[in-house]
C-alpha cells in the first residue's frame, strides 16, 4: 500500500501524483494561467478609463509641476503688465513694492554713478545709497535702457541665475548619494518659494551671488594652482554686493582651499584699496542705517515675518528694564555666539571629511544663509540661499527632529502669509538654518565613511590574501 506521509508524496513526484489533473491543468495553461490569476494583474487597471485614473505618481508629480511652472510665468507676466505683483498682499513680504529696491537704489545709483556724480552723496534718507561701491559698476547697463525696460531684463536674469542655482543643487544631491529629486520639481520648489519670490518682487541682487558661487567650484575642484587663486577672487566679489557673503573665506578655510582664501583675502584688500574714498561713504552710510534700526528697535523688537535681525529680536527681553543700555550689545554678542558656534562646529567636522569637493556647493550656500542673520537690517529676500541649501542637503534618513525643523520651516517656504508672530516666524527660520547644520554635518560623515570603505577595499586588493586568490583563479585557468 502506498504511503501518504509527506515524505513519500515528495519522493513519489509530490502533488503531481495525488493531482495528476491539475497538474495537467497547470501544464497546459502555460502563461495564460499566469496572465489571468496573479495577485499583480488582480490589481493592475484593465480598461483605458481604469489606466488614466491610475496615472504614475511620478509622471504625475512632474505634469503638476510643469503646469504650476506655466502658472508662475502667467503670474508674472500680468504682474509685470499691471506693474505690481498680483496677489501681493496675501504673501509673507508687505507692503507690496514692485521693482522699489531695483529702482530706487540699484538703477538709480547706476545711472547718477555713469553720469560723474555721487550714489552718496544724497543724504535724504527716501535716497540714501546702502550698498557697496561695486554694485553701481555692475549694473552700469542699465544706462543703455529705460529703467522699466533694465528691471524686465534684470528680472529675466534672476530667473535664469535661480534656475542655474537649482540644477546645481540637484547635482549636488546627486553627488551626495541622496534621494533623487526631478530639476523641474526642484525649480518650481525654489521659484514659489518666500525668499525667492520676495527678491524678485523687490528687483534685489543678493541672487547675483550665486553666480560667483556657481563660477568658482569648477575652478576650486581644479588642480592647478592658477585655478585655485581665480576661484577665491572670483568669490572676493560677492561680499561687493552685500557685506555678509564675506563668510566665504570661512567656507574657504573649512574646505582647505588655501591658495583660493589667499586670492580671496588679496583681492579683497586691493578691491578696497582702489576705491577707498567710496569705501568710507558707504561705510558712513551704513553707520547711519544701523543708528537708524536701534532706534527702532528701541521701541519694538518685534521682528517683521518678512526679516530676520537675530541680534534685535535676542536684546527684547532687556528692552524696557533698567539694562535697556546693554540690551543691544548684549543681543549682538548672544547672536554672535550662536551663530559662530555653530558655525565652527560645521565647519570643523567639513574640515575633517577626506571628500570635501560633494559638500563644496551646500556648504556655500548655508554659510552665506548663517551670515544674513548676524546682519542689523536682514529682510528675507536675503535668504535665497537657504532653500537651495536645503534642497541640496536634506534627505529623509536625517534624524526624526530634522524633520521636524524642516516641516516647520516649510510653513515660511510656502509664499501665502499665515497669522503668526514674527518673532516666531524668525524661529522657525533660525530652526532651519540648524537643522541644515545638521544635515551638513551627516553628509559630511557618510563622505568620510564612504572614503573610509573604499580605502580599506583598494587595501584588500592589494593584500596577501587578495594575491593568493588571484594565484589560484591564474593556476585554475593554466591549461
Amino acid at each position: 500500500m502506498q504511503s501518504l506521509s509527506p515524505h513519500a508524496a515528495h519522493t513519489d513526484g509530490g502533488a503531481s501524483n495525488f493531482y495528476p489533473d491539475a497538474t495537467d491543468a497547470l501544464t497546459a495553461g502555460g502563461a495564460s494561467c499566469e496572465t489571468n490569476d496573479s495577485p499583480s494583474n488582480e490589481r493592475s487597471p484593465h480598461s483605458a478609463m481604469a489606466r488614466w485614473l491610475n496615472p504614475n505618481p511620478k509622471a504625475f508629480l512632474l505634469a503638476i509641476c510643469w503646469a504650476f511652472l506655466v502658472l508662475w510665468c502667467v503670474w508674472w507676466c500680468t504682474s509685470f503688465h499691471r506693474g505690481v505683483l498680483q496677489g501681493g498682499r496675501h504673501l509673507w513680504f508687505q507692503p507690496p513694492l514692485f521693482g522699489g529696491d531695483f529702482y530706487y537704489h540699484i538703477d538709480r545709483a547706476a545711472r547718477v554713478w555713469w553720469n560723474g556724480g555721487d550714489p552718496y552723496g544724497d543724504r535724504d534718507y527716501e535716497h540714501m545709497y546702502f550698498y557697496p561701491p561695486m554694485v553701481p559698476r555692475w549694473f552700469a547697463w542699465v544706462n543703455c535702457m529705460s529703467q522699466p525696460a533694465a528691471m524686465r531684463v534684470w528680472w529675466t536674469a534672476l530667473v535664469a541665475i535661480l534656475t542655474t542655482a537649482t540644477w546645481a543643487a540637484v547635482a549636488a544631491r546627486r553627488r551626495l548619494g541622496l534621494t533623487d529629486i526631478h530639476p523641474v520639481v526642484a525649480v518650481v520648489l525654489i521659484l514659489f518659494s518666500t525668499p525667492v519670490l520676495f527678491a524678485m518682487e523687490r528687483g534685489q541682487c543678493d541672487p547675483l551671488s550665486l553666480l560667483f558661487i556657481l563660477g568658482a567650484l569648477p575652478l576650486l575642484k581644479s588642480r592647478s594652482k592658477w585655478a585655485q587663486y581665480t576661484a577665491g577672487a572670483v568669490l572676493c566679489l560677492a561680499p561687493w554686493l552685500k557685506v555678509y557673503p564675506g563668510l566665504l573665506a570661512v567656507g574657504l578655510l573649512g574646505l582647505r582651499r588655501w591658495r583660493a582664501f589667499a586670492a580671496f583675502a588679496v583681492a579683497g584688500i586691493a578691491l578696497a584699496l582702489l576705491d577707498y574714498d567710496a569705501i568710507q561713504r558707504f561705510l558712513a552710510n551704513q553707520r547711519f542705517l544701523i543708528h537708524l534700526t536701534e532706534d527702532m528697535a528701541r521701541l519694538s523688537t518685534k521682528a517683521s515675518p518678512w526679516n530676520h535681525p537675530l541680534p534685535t529680536v535676542l536684546a527684547g527681553p532687556l528692552m524696557g528694564t533698567k539694562f535697556q543700555g546693554l540690551a543691544l550689545p548684549l543681543g549682538r554678542a548672544a547672536a554672535a555666539a550662536l551663530l559662530l558656534s555653530l558655525l565652527s562646529w560645521v565647519t570643523y567636522r567639513v574640515y575633517r571629511c577626506p571628500n570635501r569637493d560633494a559638500l563644496s556647493y551646500p556648504f556655500f550656500l548655508w554659510i552665506v544663509a548663517l551670515g544674513t542673520f548676524m546682519s542689523p537690517v536682514s529682510n528675507d529676500y536675503n535668504l535665497c540661499f537657504l532653500p537651495l541649501a536645503a534642497l541640496a542637503l536634506w534627505d529623509r534618513r536625517d534624524p526624526l527632529l530634522v524633520h521636524v525643523a524642516m516641516a516647520l520651516l516649510l510653513l515660511w517656504w510656502q509664499p501665502i502669509a499665515i497669522s503668526i508672530d514674527g518673532n516666531a516666524v524668525l524661529l522657525l527660520k533660525l530652526l532651519g538654518l540648524m537643522a541644515l547644520g545638521v544635515c551638513l554635518v551627516e553628509r559630511a560623515c557618510e563622505q568620510a565613511q564612504g572614503t573610509t570603505r573604499l580605502a580599506k577595499g583598494h587595501a584588500l586588493a592589494r593584500g596577501p590574501v587578495a594575491a593568493r586568490i588571484k594565484g589560484r583563479a591564474q593556476r585554475l585557468l593554466s591549461p
